[in-house]
């Protein structure tokens, strides 16, 4: 992938890769294990650690929950622009956090668990430097020095063990799968592949920090695509990303390897 390491040379940001051929096994990773702050991409290991209670019957997916409008919070999502007299299942919450990258959908999940079982939980499943330390939108913590971190080798696993369905079980391994499709947030993995491909991913933002990590799908090619960028303006960071996915996979294409 020499056109792919000359493109990152070039670039005045922090960037980290993993991606893979899952029919092939290729592996090409930059930086893989270099750790950045997790931003909304930490909320797919959050999903499957939910699968995993109700795998267990600890929880039941389809209890309806009420939000308490002092309960929300703004940034991604929707569930703050509702009425607080509605409730969702806990399915709902589940795809909320996922399709619209809800922050409120998401902390009532986190608190439903709890930080311990989250982070013991990505142990478990091999994540070693992934970590939670604080819900979605909390700024004092963040400011104390408590934040959310990953690597794109332990999201690159998450979604490989989701495609080889060695976490959870088939049904709701292929239910994550299908809910990270639905994707509404784009930009970046999407940004220059076009309509031939299909994408089970999730995005992540913060000021100057854009990340985007998924699964790639054409025909009978699967590919896992993890590119986190953090150190320049967002869109700047979005084009990179871009860049990055169609030089990987259109590279793969041409066997240009």
């Amino acid at each position: 992938m020499k056109n792919v390491l000359d493109y990152i040379d070039r670039l005045n940001c922090s960037v980290g890769v993993y991606y893979k051929e899952l029919e092939t096994q290729y592996m090409f990773e930059y930086n893989s294990d270099k750790i950045f702050p997790s931003a909304s991409t930490i909320k797919v290991p959050i999903l499957l650690a939910l699968f995993n209670k109700v795998l267990k019957g600890e929880i039941d997916l389809n209890k309806r929950i009420k939000i308490q409008k002092d309960y929300t919070v703004s940034g991604a999502g929707i569930v703050y622009l509702l009425d607080e007299n509605n409730t969702y299942t806990l399915l709902d919450l589940a795809k909320l956090m996922i399709v619209l990258s809800d922050n409120t959908a998401t902390n009532i999940i986190i608190d439903l668990l709890g930080f311990e079982y989250i982070n013991k939980y990505f142990k478990e499943i091999g994540l070693n430097e992934t970590i939670l330390q604080r819900k979605m939108m909390d700024f004092d913590r963040k400011r104390l020095g408590f934040d959310n971190f990953t690597s794109a080798r332990d999201l690159g696993l998450t979604f490989y063990k989701l495609c080889k369905k060695e976490v959870l079980n088939p049904y709701y391994c292929n239910l994550a799968i299908e809910i990270l499709k639905e994707q509404k947030l784009k930009g970046g993995l999407d940004r220059y592949l076009g309509n031939k491909y299909e994408i089970a991913h999730k995005t992540g933002e913060l000021n100057n920090l854009e990340h985007d990590c998924g699964i790639v799908f054409k025909d009978h090619k699967t590919f896992i695509v993890v590119i986190l960028t953090e150190g320049e303006e967002n869109y700047i960071l979005k084009d990179v990303i871009g860049n990055i996915t169609s030089k990987l996979i259109k590279g793969s294409d041409l066997n240009e390897k």
